[in-house]
């Protein structure tokens, strides 16, 4: 398995990267600061800026998947991935990559219909900016031609991977109780996991907590 991975020094995409390696995949990490990334026979480090289309199509060119993890820091006037998905989107039309898995967030678009009443404060006021950068940067992915899966995690936490998380296509999910979280090892497990599993094609995977989750489905 040959991945690319697009936000690989933060603190989701770095254990991506580390579980990808710990798995046998020959990993490429297009970043702008390549100093922060461990040597290793299976990782390639490509420095570069998503503006430059050409130079992302090049580094993704052969890659199995594309696996983005960007994220922000700052709440306010955000537009990072309105900036860059499309030039993600445009490097992997060019390079004839299909198969993308995007990080974004629970309470992003229509995933904030499912949470409780005290969450849709949260995510109307501390991370509004951040939220509706990703939603608006999200509509274009279904006229994209890509491959995609979207993964909506709850609040992050930096603990070890744990067996007491669980996900659901948004599709499925009704409700997602209070204020889960879920460590971000746990995202990267279902981010690697998500390549090859076809039921999450075009599909938005909610993760939380044990429990959090209510539906009626089965879990994929």
């Amino acid at each position: 398995m040959k991945i690319t991975v697009i936000g690989a020094t933060g603190g989701t995409g770095r254990l991506v990267v580390d579980q990808a390696l710990a798995r046998g995949y020959e990993v490429r990490a297009f970043v702008r600061n390549p100093q922060t990334l461990p040597n290793h026979p299976h990782l390639s480090v490509i420095q570069g800026d998503l503006a430059d289309t050409a130079a992302l199509a090049g580094a993704i060119a052969g890659s199995d998947a594309l696996l983005c993890c960007l994220g922000v820091h700052e709440k306010k006037n955000v537009t990072v991935m309105q900036r860059h998905l499309p030039h993600i989107i445009q490097a992997m039309q060019q390079s004839g990559v299909e198969r993308l898995i995007l990080l974004s967030a629970y309470g992003v678009g229509a995933s904030m219909a499912s949470a409780n009443c005290l969450a849709k404060l949260a995510y109307n006021t501390i991370v509004k900016d951040v939220y509706a950068d990703k939603a608006q940067a999200e509509k274009q992915l279904p006229a994209s031609g890509l491959q995609w899966t979207k993964i909506y995690p709850v609040i992050l936490t930096d603990q070890p991977l744990s067996a007491k998380t669980e996900t659901r296509l948004l599709k499925n999910t009704r409700k997602v109780n209070g204020f889960s979280k879920v460590p971000r090892a746990n995202v990267a497990k279902v981010m690697l996991d998500s390549i090859q599993d076809k039921n999450t094609c075009l599909e938005t995977i909610v993760l939380a907590a044990s429990g959090a989750i209510i539906d009626s489905a089965i879990k994929y």
